[in-house]
């Protein structure tokens, strides 16, 4: 299992590196993705960026629709007008549920393990946490863009 980096560790606050072609589909990249859904799903996440992990690359895990998720490289190509205000918690800010605007539909353009790109549309829960996990990718936490934040009791966590 992986730790969790935590505020104010500087890696958070840094825009992760793209992987390269070289990068793809290597065992190094798929053990770290097991071992990091091992670290989430023990956390009680449903979201995970690399650099939550201490990896300063250009990708995230999430789970969604009874399925795991990986995407390389993302980034949001076309996002819905129509926001909506999210409860969030976040692994790295623990005891904390931060509420702030995301768009409520976008459209995720990214790559596959192979390296094959793809995209997808997405709405609701699966569009607002690759929001937060992007937002991690790029060195924003949920708590730059809260309208509120308020402590988290523990059994209300279930964090991004």
């Amino acid at each position: 299992m992986l730790k969790v980096v935590t505020v104010p560790d500087k890696i958070l606050r840094e825009k992760t590196t793209p992987l390269k072609k070289e990068e793809f589909n290597s065992p190094k990249l798929k053990k770290i993705i097991e071992e990091m859904k091992e670290t989430m799903q023990a956390e009680n996440g449903i979201g995970l960026s690399a650099n939550q992990v201490g990896f300063n690359k250009s990708f995230f895990i999430a789970f969604f629709n009874k399925k795991f998720y990986v995407f390389f490289n993302p980034e949001i190509v076309k996002e819905s007008r129509k926001k909506i205000i999210s409860q969030e918690g976040c692994l790295s800010i623990p005891g904390v549920i931060a509420f702030l605007p995301r768009s409520k539909n976008i459209i995720l353009k990214a790559k596959k393990i192979d390296g094959q790109e793809i995209e997808m549309k997405l709405f609701g829960l699966p569009a607002i946490i690759c929001q937060h996990e992007i937002d991690h990718l790029n060195g924003i936490l949920i708590t730059d863009k809260a309208k509120k934040i308020i402590k988290a009791k523990k059994e209300d966590e279930i964090s991004l």
